[in-house]
């Protein structure tokens, strides 16, 4: 048998007051790490598109000769309507649609 690796293992019986010990540090840990995320990203944390950030993508648009929202909306492959959403500032704040902008409109940052 010296050929065999053996490591012990220790047995704990799950109780309920460990149970619920570890449950509250892991809510204590995510709480410390959510206030954390609200505190770094608060000024850049936005909502939905708002109308100046509608009006610059129509600046930049019209300056890369895309004359029409459809034009945009065909390039970045969604629908039309979020185009305008995002144009008239009711389109909810997405990510994957502000890289999809950075793409076909250039690189540009919203201005305050």
């Amino acid at each position: 048998m010296e050929h065999q690796d053996w490591k012990p293992t220790k047995l704990v019986k799950h109780t309920k007051m460990n149970q619920d010990k570890k449950y509250n540090e892991i809510q204590h840990k995510m709480n410390q790490d959510k206030k954390y995320e609200e505190n770094e990203y608060e000024d850049k944390k936005h909502n939905i598109f708002t109308v100046k950030m509608g009006q610059q993508i129509q600046k930049l648009r019209n300056q890369k000769n895309i004359n029409t929202q459809e034009e945009l909306a065909k390039k970045m492959c969604v629908p039309l309507q979020t185009i305008r959403n995002v144009e008239n500032g009711t389109e909810l704040y997405n990510g994957q649609l502000v890289s999809k902008l950075k793409k076909i409109l250039g690189n540009f940052s919203w201005e305050k």
